[in-house]
């Protein structure tokens, strides 16, 4: 499930405010962008981050990929191992 919490009054931030919302370095932010993992717009020469892409990169795991969170505990497979043989 993803919540939203509609608390932000701008749609474009500065390099520096996007690295300070996913706690991340200016040089780090930096390589994202370089990397294309977050996509910026530039305007007049200026590099503005949307509420968005900063929304989505922070829900992805580190490999890029959509982060899913759930209450359930993991089992691996020798838990269904020694339910079996019980």
């Amino acid at each position: 499930m993803i919540v939203l919490l509609f608390c932000f009054c701008q749609l474009l931030y500065s390099r520096e405010d996007s690295a300070l919302i996913l706690n991340l370095s200016i040089r780090k932010l930096d390589e994202l962008i370089a990397d294309g993992r977050i996509k910026p717009r530039r305007i007049d020469g200026a590099v503005r981050i949307s509420i968005g892409e900063l929304v989505r990169f922070a829900d992805q795991d580190g490999d890029g990929h959509r982060e899913v969170v759930t209450d359930e505990p993991q089992r691996d497979d020798h838990d269904a191992d020694k339910r079996g043989a019980e």
